[in-house]
């Protein structure tokens, strides 16, 4: 199945060890490095360049060549077979502001078009629409479900026309009321109760500059 494996991210790298998420380096390829991080099973690379998420790398298992850049509603995709830089079986965790990260929760994308970002995830990832939830004043949320990740997509008449983009992403930490403490209100949000029931979530001030929109929440109710 599809697994989301990467997420390529501009600007500093310096905000985001601020918020407690450790950067180390990764290789891509044979020559180059590049600094990294991970959220659980999915690394985080920092590409450079201006902030924000630019890109974002997915396993497939029917693809059997080299690595694959190809564009999805415009947005950068790399595709990448079972080889090295597949992402492990779903039980990594790693460590965040003292705290694990259990999971990479979903990825967010805004697009004005989710009808052409449904056609393009179908034919390049394989990826199937899951479900359309109206959230009110003619916003809606789309949903698409890779292996170990949920893709969040929101669109409205109010989104400008012009290719999807990658917008945020939200990881699921074991001890979210611990890390609020430890980083502080200066850097996220007090937890709050989530749409999803039983759940809370915390929101990294816009004033750290990640350059993403980045949120913590408390992990799924089995």
């Amino acid at each position: 199945m599809t697994r989301l494996v990467a997420l390529e991210v501009g600007g500093d790298t310096e905000p985001w060890k601020a918020i407690g998420l450790p950067v180390g380096e990764t290789s891509i390829g044979h020559l180059v490095t590049t600094p990294c991080s991970r959220i659980a099973d999915v690394e985080v690379r920092f590409v450079g360049g201006e902030p924000g998420l630019q890109g974002w790398v997915f396993a497939s298992p029917a693809h059997g060549g080299g690595p694959l850049v190809v564009d999805v509603a415009g947005i950068r995709t790399t595709i990448v077979g079972a080889g090295p830089e597949a992402a492990p079986d779903g039980t990594a965790t790693s460590p965040i502001a003292g705290a694990v990260a259990v999971g990479l929760d979903h990825v967010v994308v805004h697009t004005s078009d989710p009808e052409g970002f449904r056609d393009a995830v179908a034919r390049v990832l394989g990826l199937e629409l899951r479900r359309v939830r109206p959230v009110g004043n003619g916003w809606e949320q789309w949903f698409y479900k890779p292996d170990n990740t949920v893709i969040e997509v929101v669109t409205s008449t109010e989104v400008p026309a012009g290719p999807a983009t990658l917008w945020g992403m939200v990881a699921s930490v074991d001890d979210l009321d611990g890390v609020a403490t430890r980083l502080g209100e200066g850097v996220v949000s007090a937890p709050k109760a989530a749409v999803q029931p039983g759940r809370s979530i915390s929101t990294v001030r816009q004033s750290v500059g990640l350059g993403v929109a980045f949120a913590l929440m408390t992990p799924h109710q089995r």
